[in-house]
């Protein structure tokens, strides 16, 4: 079924006629005799004009069904269309959502950033809009606003005012680079980023600007109600840091984010459209948005932002809404808009962007150059001269017959053929990857893992949440591992056991071989995958295996003293917990101390791997051989 804005064009042409896309007038009539020489006519022109107007409004079904998939018959008979440009045409009307869950209903954003679920993520970043519609309906088509009047902590967290105090009093905050400090009065919109003294600005021998005082942005902010705008404050705030890194993988793309602070009654940008998607999370106070429709299909989606723009130069709004904590403003590329904060508080919200540089024409920028490169390397007609006469029949200026103008127009559209049945798409794909590699922010460390080695009445307050522990007849406690735990208690290592031994006996009072300690599990021989934590090691700190105590300065001696090219050797000591070793340098040389599960490190030896020998074997093979 055709779309709809092809069905709309046709019915308002009446059948007879095809209107002309994208606003333009219709082209005037050719001239007979151009037209005689051309082998065409009024009406042939016509039918190609409407044919590629058609091609044109198929490309954007075609994009869209890549993405969302065909639309029915039933909901193409009412209108669905995946065009973008049928949004704009009728009236780019923005969706509307009042959230009525309470915060006991709300899943965690926090968690869900902590946990790098991105999909989960955006569902909760844009609920309760289901993320599938969202995503076929919403998304670079209309704006779309959340009210969540009972949850207003929904961001809590995130950012507040306070904290941007103090990285202003930490010195971390340099004009440009880290915030801006702008106005917009009168319709012209102003940036102040110089300190009360005349220091900020750039300075010649560096080329960097100045570090923003504290109290010459404050006076600003309160006396000349100028606006603060926090650039990346990721780099100083994990909780935006593990969002962002979320939804770049959910996007595929970078993802940044911007903070604007706002003093009361005050506007602090310009009327202007954007070259990102906007997601606008309110933290504190109230803000009046006014959203507009982008002024013409040209600044549709736009890969660059706009000027600013004068007040008579936008129209009128399609949503005026007052966001508050914990509201949503989605806005799509080159969706104009304003912000005010209103009377009797200041405003602070967070805007997150993505989908910058991430389109079609991206890929086929990249695709480009290395097509033409192969096809001037394959095809020897690509490396012909034209003919003389190129600048006569080709320009503003030719003057040469329409058949010669046609005949070298046929030769270049041969030749461009040849380029694109080139196109390297793989190749633009891995570009589009390796930019996005580059750009994108560090993944966040994982959550810390669970104490791998509990033994002794304090086990239970030092295991945390995700060991289970068990109580043995002694009184003592131990963590649960393996299937001796009893009946529906955790279990620890995942399968069971030790690397597939089995678990240690319960604990007792008395036995047990350690002088009243419980038994440590049995021994795994070397190579095998056993459940403990990889020791540290620090050199010159003497820490191997754990802190460095009267008995273990020998083994710290030993890693830090090791020659070049000695690789230290993982493996599983030959006696229990706490146990040592009779070659021990002076008090003992303590090796496998409980809290490493019984794993060193120790550095290879000629006489019991065929490494490097220390100084004191070598002493003591001279006296045997003597």
């Amino acid at each position: 079924m055709p779309p709809a804005a092809k069905r709309r064009k046709q019915s308002a042409a009446g059948g007879d006629a095809p209107s002309s896309s994208k606003g333009k007038a219709p082209a005037p009539p050719p001239d007979p005799a151009t037209a005689a020489a051309a082998d065409g006519s009024d009406e042939d022109s016509d039918v190609d004009r409407a044919s590629l107007d058609d091609a044109e409004d198929d490309l954007e079904g075609l994009v869209g069904e890549v993405l969302n998939g065909e639309i029915d018959d039933a909901d193409a008979a009412n209108g669905a269309s995946h065009s973008a440009v049928d949004v704009l045409r009728s009236g780019f009307d923005p969706i509307v959502l009042e959230d009525a869950r309470g915060e006991d209903e709300c899943d965690d954003g926090h968690a869900l950033a902590e946990a790098g679920d991105a999909e989960a993520l955006m569902r909760w970043l844009v609920a309760p809009a289901d993320l599938d519609d969202f995503m076929r309906h919403t998304w670079e088509r209309r704006a779309m606003y959340v009210s969540r009047n009972e949850n207003k902590n929904y961001y809590a967290g995130l950012l507040s005012k306070a904290i941007i105090d103090e990285w202003l009093k930490a010195g971390k905050m340099r004009y440009g680079v880290n915030v801006d400090v702008t106005s917009y009065v009168d319709g012209t919109r102003r940036t102040h980023n110089l300190n009360d003294d005349g220091s900020g600005g750039v300075d010649p021998a560096t080329n960097e600007t100045g570090v923003a005082d504290a109290a010459s942005v404050w006076r600003r902010f309160e006396e000349e109600k100028c606006s603060l705008r926090v650039l990346h404050p990721q780099r100083w705030r994990d909780p935006l840091w593990k969002q962002l890194a979320a939804m770049e993988t959910f996007w595929k793309c970078s993802t940044g984010c911007n903070v604007y602070l706002t003093p009361p009654d005050s506007q602090g940008f310009s009327p202007h459209f954007d070259d990102i998607d906007a997601f606008v999370l309110q933290l504190e106070g109230k803000k009046l948005w006014k959203v507009y429709p982008p002024r013409s299909e040209r600044e549709m989606l736009p890969r660059f932002s706009s000027p600013n723009f004068e007040q008579g130069e936008i129209g009128e709004p399609v949503l005026e809404a007052v966001l508050e904590p914990g509201d949503l403003l989605y806005m799509p590329r080159g969706t104009v808009h304003q912000a005010c904060c209103v009377p009797g508080a200041h405003s602070l919200h967070v805007t997150i962007s993505t989908n910058q540089f991430n389109t079609w024409a991206d890929v086929l920028e990249l695709a480009f150059p290395q097509a033409l490169q192969a096809a001037v390397a394959e095809v020897p007609a690509l490396r012909r001269c034209p003919p003389p006469d190129l600048l006569d029949a080709l320009g503003v200026a030719a003057a040469a017959p329409d058949s010669r103008r046609e005949a070298l127009l046929g030769v270049l559209t041969e030749l461009a053929g040849a380029v694109m049945r080139r196109l390297p798409f793989d190749d633009a794909a891995d570009q589009l990857g390796r930019r996005l590699m580059r750009q994108r922010l560090p993944p966040p460390p994982p959550p810390p893992p669970a104490p791998k080695s509990l033994w002794g009445p304090r086990a239970p307050e030092s295991g945390g949440g995700k060991t289970g522990v068990r109580r043995g007849g002694g009184g003592g406690a131990g963590p649960a591992l393996g299937g001796g735990a009893g009946a529906g208690s955790p279990r620890w290592p995942p399968g069971g056991g030790w690397g597939g031994f089995p678990s240690p006996p319960p604990r007792t009072r008395s036995g047990g071989g350690c002088g009243g300690r419980a038994p440590p599990p049995p021994l795994a021989p070397l190579g095998a995958q056993v459940p403990v934590r990889r020791a540290r090691r620090r050199v010159g700190d003497g820490e191997i295996g754990g802190p460095a105590d009267a008995g273990g300065r020998r083994a710290a001696r030993l890693g830090g003293r090791r020659r070049r090219g000695v690789p230290l050797v993982r493996e599983r000591a030959s006696i229990p917990h706490g146990g040592r070793r009779g070659r021990g340098r002076g008090r003992g040389g303590e090796r496998g101390r409980r809290g490493t599960g019984g794993v060193v490190f120790r550095a290879r030896s000629r006489s019991r791997a065929g490494g490097f020998s220390t100084r004191r074997g070598r002493r003591r093979r001279r006296r045997r051989r003597v």
